[in-house]
C-alpha cells in the first residue's frame, strides 16, 4: 500500500472484518497476473526439454468425440507433460481467462473478450430409448416424444431454447448433468432422452435404439478456446 500509494483493505476491529477496497479489488487481478509472470520465468529453465500442454473440457466432448484423440496424445507425445481437466464451460472460459489452462473445448463461443473461439466440430443430436424399434422410428417428431418421460441434459443456450419451445421447463421424468448417467434412467419403453450423436452411439446399450429428429434442434457446436496472450512457457 505503501508503494502503491493508495488502500487495498478496509481494516475493521476484531478477527475476519478486514475486506477489499474497490481499487484492491482490481489489483488483485494484477497481483494474479505478475504471479505467473514470475512462475513463468523461473519455470523456463525446467521446462526447457519438456512441452507443457493444459487442456479443459467438458465431459460430453472429451469422454466421447474426442476420447481417442486424448489416448492418441498421451502415447504418442512422451515429451509433453498433459494435464487434462474436465469441468463444464463456464469455469473452463474462467480458467482460460486466467491462463491456468491453455486449451478450453466447449459446447459454445467464449463471451469474454480477451480469449479467441475457434470452431472445432458440429454434430447432430439424436434421441435415444430402450426396447426394439418399432417400424417407422427411424425418425421422430418432437410433438411424439412425451415430456414426463425425459431424462433431460442440458448442452447449450441454444439447446435449451429450442427445447423449451417443444416442452414446458420443469417437467422431464429425470436430470442429469453428465451423459453416461442418462441411460441408466432409460426404464420404460416411452422414456427418452436427447444426446448428441457420438455421445449417443457411445452409449446405447444393447436393447437400445436411436432416432433422428424430424424437427432437430441446432447442432451441438465445439469450439477450442484460447487466450489473446498466449503464456511463454507453453
Amino acid at each position: 500500500e505503501r508503494e502503491l500509494g493508495y488502500s487495498l483493505f478496509i481494516r475493521g476491529k476484531g478477527y475476519g472484518t478486514i475486506s477489499l477496497t474497490a481499487a484492491g479489488k482490481r489489483f488483485s487481478t494484477i497481483a494474479q497476473q505478475i504471479s505467473l509472470l514470475d512462475k513463468e520465468a523461473h519455470a523456463l529453465k525446467s521446462y526447457a526439454d519438456i512441452q507443457h500442454l493444459s487442456i479443459g473440457s467438458t465431459d460430453s466432448i472429451a469422454s466421447y468425440p474426442l476420447k481417442n484423440f486424448f489416448h492418441m496424445i498421451s502415447k504418442e507425445q512422451a515429451h509433453w507433460d498433459i494435464d487434462i481437466t474436465i469441468c463444464d464451460s463456464l469455469e473452463i472460459y474462467e480458467l482460460v481467462a486466467k491462463r491456468i489452462i491453455d486449451i478450453g473445448i466447449t459446447n459454445g463461443p467464449s463471451p469474454l473478450p480477451e480469449l479467441v473461439s475457434i470452431p472445432v466440430f458440429e454434430e447432430e443430436f439424436v434421441v435415444v430409448r430402450r426396447g426394439k424399434r418399432p417400424p417407422g422410428y427411424e425418425t421422430v417428431h418432437p410433438s411424439e416424444l412425451k415430456e414426463n418421460h425425459e431424462i433431460f441434459q442440458i448442452f447449450n443456450d441454444e439447446y435449451h431454447y429450442w427445447h423449451n419451445s417443444w416442452w414446458t421447463a420443469g417437467t422431464p421424468k429425470g436430470r442429469v448433468n453428465l451423459a453416461h448417467f442418462t441411460v441408466g434412467f432409460l426404464n420404460d419403453p416411452e422414456d427418452w432422452a436427447i444426446l448428441p450423436i457420438s455421445v449417443a452411439q457411445a452409449l446405447l446399450p444393447e436393447d437400445g435404439y436411436l432416432s433422428r429428429l424430424l424437427e432437430s434442434p441446432p447442432k451441438r457446436k465445439c469450439f477450442m478456446i484460447l487466450h489473446k496472450k498466449l503464456r511463454s512457457d507453453r
